[in-house]
């Protein structure tokens, strides 16, 4: 198995028809809006997290399953920046080859996830409420997404001879958002 790492991003391919995705469903401390109130995760809130039947599907589709923690195809990691998903082998029905063409594609490049809040924290700021999970009691699923609600995430996966354009893309997002962060710390925008 060929192991290729970019920062933060790490593919798994075995060979050019490669069945495995690599991503992250969920980031860190990320402030994201979601209508009336604005989201982050704590760095902390899956350090007790059930993940023991978490499964890998399409837009939070039960019916589209591609991978699961039970049967060993679906591997999850807390990392420092969110949860990981380390490796995923997509399951060859019809629907996880569809699946997989969109990823091959670049059509599909985001995740989300599915959980119950065991405990979060509300505040309010300039007249906008925010909330911090800081505890997630179970995780039902990652989902690979069309649109996700916190767009940092990203999913992938690429044959052992090209170069990943999806890594090339995260690493340029980020640069993007830290330049954003510094322009936004130097002014007052009230």
């Amino acid at each position: 198995m060929k192991i290729t790492r970019y920062a933060d991003i790490e593919i798994r391919s075995a060979n050019e028809e490669t069945r495995t995705v690599a991503g992250v469903a969920a980031v860190f401390n990320r402030e994201q809006p979601m209508g009336w109130y604005t989201e982050s995760i704590d760095e902390h809130a899956f350090d007790e997290t059930d993940m023991s039947d978490t499964i890998l599907n399409f837009n939070h589709n039960d019916d589209i399953v591609l991978a699961g923690v039970k049967n060993g195809s679906l591997q999850l990691e807390v990392r420092e920046d969110g949860l990981h998903v380390t490796e995923a082998r997509i399951v060859g029905t019809t629907q996880g080859n569809d699946v997989l063409t969109l990823v091959r594609e670049g059509l599909i490049d985001k995740m989300s996830f599915a959980f119950t809040v065991d405990e979060d924290e509300w505040e309010t700021r300039d007249g906008r409420d925010f909330r911090k999970i800081t505890k997630i009691g179970r995780l039902f699923d990652c989902s690979l997404v069309t649109f996700p609600a916190y767009p940092q995430t990203y999913v992938g996966l690429r044959k052992a001879d090209e170069e990943d354009e999806l890594v090339k893309k995260h690493l340029l997002w980020k640069e993007q958002e830290k330049k954003m962060e510094e322009l936004l710390n130097g002014k007052d925008f009230k």
